[in-house]
Order: C-alpha cells, then structure tokens, then sequence
C-alpha cells in the first residue's frame, strides 16, 4: 500500500536474471560486518520466512476502462483483489507513470502535507517524531546534536514514497543539508530493530522509544507528523467502516486526556 518508486532507466539488461555479474557502477555488494560496539551482530537474528509462499492464482483483466480527466484512466476489475498489475506502456524516455489502487474502503495513514483534492481527509490523532539512535551510537553521548552534525553519520529512513521520509527530507534540504541514508524500509518495526543494534540514526515516532534506544537531543524540531483516514468521498461508508472510525475517534480521545 505505501508503494514504490521505479526508473526504468537506470536497469541494466539480464539484472533480473541468473548469471548476472553486477559491476560496483551498478550495483553495491553485501558488507560482512564483525560483532563490534557498533554492530552487535549478536543481538540481530536471521530467520527464515513461515508464512505459506505467495502463488498466482487467477489471471483478471479488466472489464472497462473510463478516462474522468485528460490523462487519467480509470479500470475497473468489477471484484476486489489481492494482486499485482501488469502494464504494458510505450512512450518518450523519461515519461513518468503514476499508479494508484482504489481497492480499499479506507486507509489509515500518514497524511500528507497537503491533502488529495479527490480523497476526503479526516486527521485523528498527532504522531510526534523524534532523532533516536542506540545507546553505544556516538551521537548518543552528545548533550546536544546540530543537525548538520546528523549527516556525518549513516541514517536509516522509510521510503522515499512515504510522507515520514519526506517529512524529514525537508528539514534537511531547508538547511541544504546532505543526508547519508545507508538503509530505506517501510516498516518502522524494521528499522526500530537496525537502530538498536548501531547500524544507524533514524526519525521514528515516539512511541517506540524503548531501552533499546535513545531520544538524541537534536537542535532543530521536526514538522508535525498527523496520522488520519483517507476515504472517497462519493462511497457511502458500510456499517464496519463507521464502527472502526467510531472505536479510532474514541481511541484518539481517550490519549488527550
């Protein structure tokens, strides 16, 4: 749901493919690390996936496709789905393409800066972000960190889809600094977990602090982070829908007080 951005220009032939033999131009190899004060490779545990593999089992295409404004197309599967599209397109070099999935009745989401004219917007709650980084991290033995004093050491960020790695992008390119972003993921969870082992800084919500991390003191204050519900606003809600906003608004209340 969070997406993907992909330049077609920049793969290079038989990448995906067995055999192929990267140069360092295009591709990074993997780094063998030691267990050290930075890296305690001892609390980091590789394990192998137990979920049931992901199959194709249906193949759909669409049943019409409807085009409401100049450029934009709209197909219609007629049934929701669990799936990935296929699309094959022709166009200039550089031409980019926007694809969006309307499948869901609801999103709970980071909201973006400025709201989708399309989608009705209902903010819920605040998510303060803050700088952590692991106790044993240098930046963690500073009483105060200058934010140009943040690009000499590696960070580790969601995706630069996301509105969080946006949030925080900004900060930086206002004061033109240059970060050094080492590691992009989309779950937070992930990067809770390569923080506290010392593979780098990040921004995250404040609600994962733990004592695995630390808050790092950070001279400059971070843009507010508003978590909300995004909807269509021609789609009548079901009675599911207005339960669960019911329970998120009750939620949202009950911490303010």
């Amino acid at each position: 749901y969070v997406g993907v951005a992909h330049d077609a220009r920049l793969e290079t032939p038989g990448w995906d493919a067995p055999g192929y033999s990267p140069t360092a131009e295009h591709w990074t190899p993997a780094v063998l690390a030691n267990s050290s004060a930075s890296f305690k490779l001892d609390r980091a545990k590789l394990a192998s996936a137990t979920v049931p593999p992901v199959e194709v089992m249906h193949t759909l295409t669409a049943n019409r496709m409807r085009e409401p404004a100049p450029g934009v197309f709209v197909f219609d599967f007629g049934q929701g789905i669990s799936g990935f599209v296929r699309l094959k397109v022709s166009g200039v070099r550089g031409t980019q393409l926007e694809l969006r999935h309307g499948d869901l009745e609801l999103g709970v989401v980071t909201l973006p800066p400025q709201p989708d004219g399309r989608l009705h917007t209902q903010v819920v709650w605040n998510d303060p972000l803050v700088f952590m980084a692991a106790p044993e991290h240098p930046l963690a033995r500073l009483d105060r960190v200058p934010l140009d004093t943040l690009t000499g050491y590696s960070a580790i960020l969601p995706s630069p889809v996301t509105f969080t790695r946006r949030i925080v992008e900004s900060l930086f390119l206002e004061r033109r600094l240059e970060l050094d972003i080492s590691m992009s993921t989309n779950y937070l969870e992930t990067i809770h977990m390569m923080v506290s082992i010392g593979l780098g800084w990040s921004v995250l919500p404040e609600t994962m602090l733990d004592d695995t991390v630390v808050r790092l003191n950070v001279s400059d204050s971070l843009p507010v982070r508003r978590l909300g519900v995004v909807s269509h606003p021609g789609r009548t809600r079901s009675n599911a829908a207005r339960a669960f906003m019911a329970t998120l608004e009750e939620s949202a209340a009950n911490a303010l007080q």
